[in-house]
């Protein structure tokens, strides 16, 4: 009788330490939590053709969380923003500032320019410079594909934009790509474009129908090498990967001069994507000869069919300081599988100090 009142006992006691136990593990945290970001960059690039020629807007966000002795953590940002067009790039703006926030959360910041993200996702970027008002906008980003590495993670992915020019809409696309360090990169170098080296390119070809693709070019021997990595994106939206890759540019490619005794071609050639091409670059407005002359004088939307929009975006003055990356804007034509389309793209070089 003894044993069993016992036993009755213990069970009493462990009914009521349930409620208790209970009770004590709500108020914790979950054991395995996502490790915080020490260091995020994102870069955005708009991508658009008026009039046969292509034109470009570059984004990039990096930041970086860093946290003193006697002072809490604090989040340091660098903004820097490029316009590109046919001849010439105009180094929008480069801002530098502080956040409580963390690393993943948008930037928010207002001076004699505007740039943030809103409640659902857009990215907006307003420069009233004096000779007018530059306005980008996108739908709302999110990332199509993730790659993860031991240190990093990317995410990258496409949608609509409108580029906005005084009274002139430039209705685009936008290639988005982020990437999120758990510990500070390895690197040097502190300029924008945090995750590519000096000498490393990026290189992006897009299709009135839709086709996309972009490079990622290590630093190596001028003029010849293989693409360390390529994503493709067909007219269905579906997304292809690879390392197989070739492509090849001229030792002029970033050069305002023209090449001297050599081919101006860039060449591409994918194999596993039956993918073949080459380019040219763009080095000043190309002007539609079929055109008459009253419908070249006819203006669009506030400015003239031809020229005066190209000579408007030249006035918009840069800002101070020299640019940390060299733009090549480029032309041509690509042969998926058994079509050929024409295609546009853009090249970005990280300077070598």
């Amino acid at each position: 009788m003894a044993r069993g009142s016992n036993r009755r006992a213990e069970r009493w006691c462990l009914l009521l330490a349930v409620p208790f136990l209970l009770f004590a593990c709500s108020g914790k945290k979950a054991i395995r939590e996502e490790p915080p970001r020490a260091a995020a960059a994102e870069s955005l690039f708009f991508l658009s053709a008026v009039q046969g020629n292509p034109l470009c807007m570059v984004v990039d966000i990096h930041k970086l969380r860093t946290k003193k002795l006697f002072s809490s953590a604090k989040t340091k940002w660098q903004l820097n923003v490029w316009l590109i067009s046919p001849g010439t790039s105009t180094y929008l703006c480069k801002k530098k500032g502080k956040s409580k926030r963390g690393t993943m959360a948008p930037v928010y910041w207002t001076n004699d320019k505007l740039l943030f993200t809103t409640d659902e996702d857009e990215f907006v970027f307003y420069d009233p410079s004096k000779k007018g008002k530059l306005l980008l906008k996108t739908d709302p980003i999110f990332a199509d594909r993730v790659r993860s590495g031991q240190a990093e993670e990317i995410r990258y992915g496409r949608m609509p934009a409108k580029l906005l020019w005084n009274n002139r809409t430039v209705e685009g696309n936008l290639f988005y790509e982020s990437w999120a360090w758990t510990d500070p990169p390895a690197r040097k170098r502190k300029g924008p474009l945090i995750a590519l080296e000096p000498g490393d390119r990026i290189f992006a070809v897009w299709g009135p129908d839709g086709e996309f693709l972009y490079l990622e070019k290590g630093g190596g021997i001028e003029g010849a090498g293989s693409a360390q990595f390529a994503v493709m994106q067909d007219r269905r939206g579906r997304w292809q990967e690879t390392y197989q890759i070739r492509w090849r540019e001229p030792e002029c490619a970033f050069s305002s001069s023209p090449c001297a005794g050599e081919s101006e071609r860039f060449s591409l050639m994918i194999p596993a994507w039956e993918v073949e091409g080459y380019l040219e670059k763009v080095t000043e407005v190309l002007v539609q000869t079929d055109v008459s002359v009253d419908q070249a004088s006819t203006p669009v939307d506030g400015i003239s069919a031809q020229g005066d929009f190209w000579t408007s975006l030249r006035g918009i003055s840069p800002t101070k300081g020299s640019t940390p990356v060299d733009f090549c804007l480029l032309k041509g034509s690509i042969r998926v599988q058994r079509n050929t389309r024409a295609v546009y793209g853009i090249g970005l070089l990280v300077k070598k100090k």
